[in-house]
């Protein structure tokens, strides 16, 4: 094992990179089918990309466009040796309006199939498949505080912002991952994320500022999360990072195809986990390998919190604690004064570091309004996150949602992070998902949207009702869609964007359609199916058990009367929910319009 202290974590990996490929020249560094390179190999082959990136500006980003694969990994350490700005892109995930980023890069580096695209993306930028002869010499490297990465990631509003790194930071982050995850020669990491985003940075450079194995697999090829766990078991995977959500999917995958595979680590990441994730991993894989919960941004450069989550020792709180705060960073809670709050107190999670980003390319309202210097000490800075926490008395980090997920409805102050912790404590809920909609009427609507767990039989009208129970009314969805999967980004993350609408048919669970009788009837209908989004109302059904709420019900009977041509009386029609009686009462209540 090739020691990694953190004075060697003070400059630029390249340094630290070479240390360890002289080391463990002849292990494998990075496999990929049944391709496989020794770190000799991989040392020889992204000093040949350097060479060849020789003669470029070190002060204007090179744009990488690449599948997920060995190549791209090759090509991302090649460029960082040249000591040019590397700006990793996904030609199938670019955040939405990154191509003001993209239009900026002096050229862009892509394999074949994803030329066109590039060209398409950022007409006027030249475009290399194939990079020139090579330079006979290596460009000198990079000084740890020189620019080494931008990576894009998606804004609350706003274009995708620009996040860029430096050589150090990035040292400090391989740090960090080797010393957490504990990784050493001979441990196979898996790999699941293009380069385009920082938490593949994390495991990558963990493992070859380590000597382990960077094993490869595409999850949009082939069979995905489906024969991901025949993979990790055939390749004897020791350590899996991956978000939350796939390990759910993955957990599935193995308790319907049992495999004989023994990690020594696994990593959650990326969303909250719930003590269910874990009696469903201890129920499928038993409790052999370490699990570690992580709270990482590419904002702040890598890891903010972790937390070793012990067998039998979680408490059954909504969700479980991030963790402390990652090694040689702080945490802070502040509230919007900027007054630091004491254990307990819900407020903005805060980072102060010495090895942050240097802030967003070519943003520098956006730069000055996350990153500030720390008055304490001028080697650091802090880094407003936009997550509202609380630190718990024995220092645990529990994060609470965005600050912008937030929303109003019907007047109130909803965070749709809360509401998403209930329906996750439902039984039978595997995940789940809040959003507010504003194409679902006048005002904004909450929507849920649930993936169950294998065996799970609720209907979406039983868990709304189980969450009227659990929550104030104004806080539960107003419509719960139950989908096989949740959509997720390139990244692994859900795709809100994505999301359906919710289907306009009769949710499970009503009672048979009875077709409405009177003309009231058939005209309350009508009225119903145009708030509520349903096609086909029954006169059995049930306004509030459809989504409906005491501002539908004064807009209902507005438009009855508007209908009707008359003026309408008072009518208490909490006492008449159904549509029947609900037109009965509505009838009964016109009078005449004077």
């Amino acid at each position: 094992m090739i020691p990694f202290e953190a004075e060697a974590a003070e400059g630029s990996l390249v340094a630290r990179f070479r240390l360890v490929a002289r080391g463990a020249a002849a292990a494998p560094a990075l496999v990929e089918g049944e391709a496989a390179m020794s770190y000799a190999e991989l040392d020889i082959a992204s000093d040949d990309v350097a060479r060849r990136l020789a003669g470029l500006r070190r002060d204007l980003p090179l744009a990488l466009a690449f599948g997920h694969g060995a190549a791209a990994v090759v090509a991302l350490l090649g460029a960082l040796k040249a000591g040019i700005p590397v700006m990793p892109v996904d030609p199938q995930a670019l955040p939405d309006g990154g191509e003001w980023a993209l239009a900026g890069a002096q050229m862009i580096v892509a394999e074949p199939r994803h030329a066109a695209w590039c060209r398409d993306h950022a007409p006027g930028v030249p475009v290399v498949v194939e990079l020139p002869v090579p330079a006979p010499a290596v460009p000198p490297e990079a000084a740890g505080s020189d620019l080494a990465v931008i990576y894009l990631t998606s804004a609350s509003s706003g274009p995708a912002k620009a996040v860029m790194i430096d050589h150090r930071a990035l040292c400090r982050l391989g740090w960090r991952a080797t010393r957490l995850n504990a990784l050493r020669p001979g441990d196979r990491v898996a790999h699941l994320l293009s380069i385009a985003h920082l938490a593949a940075m994390n495991h990558l450079l963990g493992a070859l500022l380590a000597g382990a194995t960077l094993e490869v697999f595409d999850l949009r090829a082939g069979g995905g999360v489906a024969e991901l766990g025949s993979w990790m078991a055939s390749r004897r995977i020791d350590y899996l990072p991956a978000l939350t959500s796939l390990q759910r999917r993955l957990m599935d995958v193995f308790a319907a195809r049992p495999a004989a595979w023994n990690p020594r680590l696994l990593m959650f990441s990326g969303e909250p986990l719930v003590p269910a994730d874990l009696d469903r991993l201890r129920d499928v894989l038993g409790w052999t390998p370490r699990v570690l919960h992580v709270l990482a941004s590419t904002d702040a450069a890598g890891y903010v919190a972790t937390l070793e989550v012990e067998p039998g020792r979680h408490d059954h709180a909504a969700v479980i604690p991030a963790g402390r705060a990652a090694e040689a960073r702080r945490l802070l809670i502040l509230d919007d004064t900027g007054e630091e709050l004491p254990p307990g107190e819900v407020g903005e999670i805060v980072v102060v570091a010495d090895d942050l980003p240097l802030g967003y390319w070519r943003q520098p309202a956006l730069t000055a309004a996350t990153y500030r210097q720390d008055p304490a000490d001028p080697r650091c800075r802090w880094f407003f996150t936009g997550d509202l926490g609380r630190l718990r008395d024995d220092g645990l980090l529990e994060v609470l949602g965005r600050k912008d997920d937030m929303v109003k409805i019907r007047g109130y102050r909803v965070q749709t992070s809360r509401v998403e912790a209930a329906l996750r404590q439902l039984p039978g809920v595997a995940e789940a998902v809040v959003v507010a909609r504003d194409d679902l009427g006048p005002a904004p609507r909450l929507v849920g949207y649930v993936r169950l767990a294998s065996g799970g039989a609720a209907t979406p009208l039983e868990l709304r009702g189980a969450l009227l129970a659990a929550l104030p009314e104004f806080m539960v969805p107003w419509r719960i869609v139950i989908l096989a999967a949740l959509p997720l980004t390139a990244g692994g993350k859900v795709a809100r964007r994505s999301l359906p609408p919710p289907p306009r048919g009769r949710p499970p669970g009503l009672p048979p359609w009875a077709a409405p009788v009177t003309g009231a009837e058939a005209l309350l209908a009508t009225l119903w199916s145009g708030l509520l989004a349903i096609d086909l109302i029954g006169r059995d059904d049930d306004f509030f058990e459809l989504g409906g709420d005491s501002l539908d019900l004064v807009t209902i009977a507005t438009q009855f009367a508007a209908q009707r041509g008359a003026a309408l009386g008072e009518a208490d029609l909490f006492g008449a929910p159904t549509l029947a009686a609900m037109a009965a009462r509505l009838e009964g209540a016109l009078s005449p319009l004077p």
